[in-house]
């Protein structure tokens, strides 16, 4: 394989940036021309569509999902169950799984997993401006709540 951004004979994307999990749909595949992990890839990458930065930046949003819960955004009981949410993309159902102190940064999680392409950041100076943003919002409530006198005593 050649080093990544050399675009190769097949054009390959680094899509495939996860350790393998222990499940058989997690095996990388190179099906479409491209190689990537099943549980990293987006909802266009599984049905064959041309490779783009998109397909980086939902396995970067997995990964920050995974990383901020322990859990994969779209982990079902099987792998085709778990390949079918993927092509969902975010849902309610998701959304009601994220911790109390990851429930901030849900804008930045449903726009980057969500289902259609057009609602997804489109380049990783998007991504990182909605990032930015969502911390500066962290930031201001952290300081709001510094800021705030203590309750008084009995």
């Amino acid at each position: 394989m050649e080093p990544y951004g050399s675009g190769g004979a097949a054009g390959l994307v680094a899509a495939d940036v996860i350790p393998a999990r222990p499940h058989s749909f997690a095996t990388p595949i190179e099906a479409t021309g491209f190689a990537g992990t099943p549980l990293y890839m987006s909802p266009e990458a599984l049905d064959g569509h041309r490779p783009g930065p998109g397909f980086d930046l939902w396995a970067l949003m997995v990964v920050a999902y995974e990383a901020l819960t322990g859990r994969h955004p779209f982990e079902q009981s099987s792998a085709t169950a778990t390949l079918a949410a993927i092509r969902r993309g975010w849902t309610d159902e998701i959304a009601e799984r994220l911790p109390s102190e990851v429930m901030p940064m849900r804008d930045l999680f449903e726009s980057g997993l969500a289902g259609e392409v057009h609602r997804r950041p489109e380049t990783a100076r998007e991504l990182v401006g909605r990032l930015r943003a969502t911390a500066d919002a962290l930031a201001g409530r952290a300081s709001l709540r510094s800021a705030s006198p203590a309750p008084a005593g009995p």
